[in-house]
C-alpha cells in the first residue's frame, strides 16, 4: 500500500518537473535570441 501511494506522487511529480524545466529551457532560448538580434544590430 505504501509503494503504491509512493508510486503514483512519483508519477505526479515527474511531468510538474519536467514542464518547469522545459519552461525554463524556453525563456534560455528566447533570452538567447534576444541577445543574439542585439548583438546582430550592433554590429
Amino acid at each position: 500500500m505504501l509503494s503504491a501511494s509512493y508510486d503514483q506522487s512519483f508519477n505526479d511529480f515527474i511531468p510538474e518537473s519536467k514542464g518547469q524545466r522545459v519552461l525554463e529551457e524556453l525563456q534560455f532560448l528566447h533570452l538567447f535570441n534576444y541577445i543574439r538580434t542585439g548583438i546582430i544590430r550592433i554590429c
